[in-house]
């Protein structure tokens, strides 16, 4: 396969994926969704974690204890508040500091 059809043929694929995450809300049940969500968030750190061990070859704790600072700040957040656009950005704000 040429460079250009692979370009196009990734392109294609990203279009793909972007109507499906688009169409998804109304095709599937709230369990699956967020089921479906849960498996997105965990394959970025799991890729995450991925470059910088296949890259470096050192484990990195920093981003295990990012992720969990910001997952367990959004669900307290998210329990207290019942909302979930405010702990959202209380997340990632209270894991950046």
């Amino acid at each position: 396969m040429t460079r250009t059809a692979l370009n196009r043929f990734s392109g294609v694929l990203l279009v793909l994926a972007a109507a499906a995450l688009l169409i998804a809300p109304w095709l599937l049940d709230i369990a699956t969704l967020l089921t479906l969500n849960v498996m997105v968030i965990m394959g970025i750190l799991a890729l995450s974690m991925a470059l910088v061990w296949g890259s470096s070859g050192v484990f990195s704790f920093g981003q295990s204890v990012f992720f969990g600072i910001g997952a367990y700040t959004y669900a307290v957040g998210s329990l207290n508040l019942f909302d979930s656009t405010l702990p959202l950005v209380m997340a990632v704000a209270v894991a950046a500091l």
